[in-house]
């Protein structure tokens, strides 16, 4: 039985009074910064000062600034509980989630040191509890200085959440406090610690396997599990249970838009002296993956190419940092609010990035429910002047754990489908390809990341492990470099209306697990954290909180305004802004696409944001507000996409325009039907019918479209593919140069009414 702690308080010290207690000089005890207020759990300090009114909103403005104190203070939980008048044989104090640095205190008894806030402190308190009422009290240091985006990854020392000390999508906000449900867990002596399901090759022979690790169990006891119907019985031998499962009729696991998420229900318990000491459920499913090597490949490392359940699936994935920069006040409900526009994007992988979080269990168990594979990081990241994983004695023992307790806990959901060593890690030593130096992507014979590949090895063998994202040659996309860009990074921005084309037509990439483009993000957003005077027209050089929320990102000044010149108002701004955005993931996905299966997969940085942003890379902003990309990013990974491939964005009047048009097709092989209409401004130019023959994750050309630019604000051309009794469309809208030397702002206005 759990009984959850929930009620607590809260009050700040500076450093070590807590422990000292009472002054020396005047006897008087030492008390807080402020009274005590009301603390909830899971959350944090920042989120119980802001309800209690002692800190404005840290999201608006540059509010956030005026909070940077709080972690330079030693913060007190304190919270009182009436121990379980029930039969228990051992009573565990569990805390899910200790951010960063804590002592922790039974009935002002010390019971234990904590460091390290991704792995849980059980504590056996079965003889230190009272009858009645007892006091837990939590002593949190201030949390250890870390190096945000900028920095030594080599000097890495903790595993703290670095995107807490600053990162180009959020501001510095250092997270502190319990950001995880802590309970007291009363028991029998036989208990299941933890379990691993896996599901053996091929997965439609219905066959896994099943191990519990139960501690306590004695002569007396054995194991049962349930599923499908049936009931298996295993002997406990050293502490474990084995059991080996035949499913009748299988129903396999799929990703988003290959098949049905089936998930069978799952129950465990230990027996003692016939009756259930100790039960636990979970929901699994039946799935095989393994990574392939890439088509038309030669020199190639690593293997890009998921196959699930003896499938090819090609990735369409979206990177994601943790929800929220106070992690610990998202709910389930916001993560299913996120997750839920992730499938509805035709999405069926998310990375979920190594500077944040291994992620909870609310967000597994939804992925699993929507079909959404994940790509699970380990807790390291590059940070720009030294991108070498950290060799540090105490670091390498945090990872260790955390590794530990991820691939434990995580490996028995079905949406798991890789882990990877971190984010942008790179090998010590340069490496030179046709003449020039590059950073090398880290390798498995480096020893942080062989140690992480062992705990996965020894945990969860069926999951695959790649050392970092990215890995290979070249860590980012590089078109000199033919046979070198495995799997790459970048670029984060649109590299112009002739540069970014030729860039995507003459990628060789074997798969792109991150790149992206800028975007303001929704005026009906700024009005949420800007106050009224910051929503005027501006730039991150003119106006301070507008470059305190996304300086790197600030898209006029280098885009915008060279195209189209300056807008009137923050709503052309953002409609320009936005445009560019979509026009940038959607030609970059639709190019990668078409390369399928020498390309594996395109996962765009980033689906959300953990801070309110003005300019950010984001499709979804923080409040949950699709921007206009997010509709462009859904038609380019839908199941069948038709598309077209140019050379140009922007064209001046009486230029020949040419493009060829194509069809991508998830299904199986089928002909497709495709009607490509042409319209300058409302009038129609032309209008072609075209039939092709594709399918399997594959692309086919269905033929070429030449014109002449006439005068208008743009010309659009609208796309509709016909299989399997479904229609597809697609819309590509190009610029015209106008007298004044700049593209229409209004012709893209118009557009995205109609089409974004």
């Amino acid at each position: 039985m759990k009984q959850e702690l929930k009620k607590w308080k809260l009050a700040g010290y500076y450093p070590y009074c807590p422990i000292f207690g009472t002054s020396w000089e005047t006897g008087v005890h030492l008390s807080g910064i402020y009274d005590e207020v009301d603390a909830e759990v899971p959350g944090g300090v920042h989120a119980d000062l802001y309800r209690a009114g002692l800190i404005e909103d840290p999201y608006k403005d540059m509010n956030s600034l005026k909070a940077e104190w709080i972690e330079n203070r030693w913060w007190v939980y304190y919270t009182q509980f009436e121990r379980q008048e029930t039969d228990f044989e051992k009573a565990e104090l569990v805390f899910m989630g200790i951010d960063y640095k804590a002592q922790i205190f039974l009935n002002n008894e010390k019971i234990a040191d904590a460091e390290g806030m991704y792995v849980p402190v059980k504590l056996d308190i079965t003889k230190k509890l009272k009858k009645g009422i007892n006091a837990i009290t939590v002593i949190f240091e201030n949390p250890p200085q870390e190096m945000g985006q900028i920095g030594y990854t080599s000097m890495t020392h903790t595993q703290k959440a670095r995107f807490n000390y600053k990162w180009d999508f959020s501001t510095r906000m250092v997270n502190i406090g319990l950001y995880l449900p802590v309970y007291i867990e009363y028991s029998n002596s036989a208990k299941i610690e933890n379990f691993r399901f896996e599901t053996l090759f091929p997965a439609e022979k219905g066959k896994a396997l099943l191990d519990m690790e139960i501690s306590g169990a004695e002569k007396d006891c054995f194991a049962v599990c349930r599923i499908a119907g049936k009931t298996y019985k295993s002997d406990i031998s050293n502490g474990n249970a084995h059991f080996e499962i035949k499913i009748e009729n299988a129903k396999l696991w799929w990703p988003n838009g290959y098949g049905k998420q089936n998930l069978y229900d799952l129950e465990m318990e230990v027996i003692k002296n016939e009756t259930v000491s100790h039960g636990m459920t979970a929901k699994v499913g039946l799935k095989t993956v393994k990574l392939e090597r890439n088509e038309n490949t030669l020199n190639c490392i690593y293997n890009y190419t998921f196959v699930i359940n003896g499938k090819k699936i090609y990735c369409k994935g979206l990177n994601l940092t943790p929800l929220d920069l106070l992690y610990g006040t998202v709910t389930r409900k916001r993560y299913e609010n996120l997750l839920k526009l992730v499938k509805k994007a035709n999405v069926n992988i998310v990375r979920v990035w190594g500077g944040g979080l291994i992620e909870s269990e609310d967000f597994y168990d939804l992925c699993d429910r929507l079909g959404i594979m994940v790509w699970q990081e380990f807790i390291q990241s590059s940070s720009g002047i030294n991108n070498v994983p950290s060799k540090i004695p105490e670091f390498l023992k945090l990872a260790e754990r955390t590794a530990e307790f991820a691939t434990k806990t995580r490996r028995n959901h079905v949406s798991l489908t890789v882990f990877a060593g971190g984010n942008e890690l790179s090998s010590e030593n340069n490496r030179i390809i046709e003449g020039q130096s590059f950073e090398v992507g880290v390798d498995f014979d480096d020893k942080n990341i062989e140690m992480l590949y062992n705990v996965v090895q020894k945990n969860c063998p069926f999951i695959p492990m790649l050392p970092s994202s990215p890995s290979g040659d070249n860590r980012f996309l590089n078109i000199g470099l033919k046979g070198h860009n495995h799997d790459v990074h970048g670029p984060w921005k649109y590299s112009g209306v002739v540069n970014h084309y030729t860039e995507v037509n003459n990628s060789d990439s074997l798969f792109h697990s991150e790149f992206g483009c800028d975007a303001m993000s929704s005026v009906s957003s700024l009005k949420k954290f800007l106050s009224p005077k910051n929503l005027n027209m501006s730039t991150v050089t003119e106006n301070p909180v507008w470059k305190h929320h996304g300086e790197w990102w600030d898209t006029g000044i280098y885009r915008d305004f060279a195209l189209f010149g300056k807008p009137a108002d923050l709503n052309d701004y953002c409609e320009i802004s936005q445009f560019m955005q979509a026009e940038s993931l959607r030609y970059t996905l639709e190019g990668n696409r078409r390369r399928a299966f020498n390309n594996s997969g395109s996962i765009i940085w980033a689906g959300n944001e953990p801070y309110p942003n003005v300019f950010n890379t984001s499709v979804i902003d923080y409040y949950n507000t699709p921007k206009k990309s997010y509709k462009a990013v859904t038609r380019a990974f839908a199941k069948i996409n038709p598309s077209i491939k140019y050379d140009k964005l922007l064209w001046n009047c009486g230029e020949d325009l040419t493009f060829e048009v194509y069809a991508t097709n998830d299904d199986k092989v089928t002909n497709i039907e495709i009607e490509c209409e042409i319209y300058a401004d409302d009038s129609l130019l032309e209008k072609r019918n075209f039939s092709v023959e594709c399918g399997n994750g594959l692309s086919a050309s269905a033929g070429k479209i030449s014109l002449k630019v006439p005068e208008a604000l743009g010309i659009t051309v609208c796309l509709k593919a016909r299989a399997f009794n479904k229609v597809y469309e697609n819309a590509v809208y190009f610029l015209i140069k106008q007298k004044d030397g700049y593209a229409s702002i209004q012709g893209v206005k118009n557009f995205n009414k109609k089409y974004l």
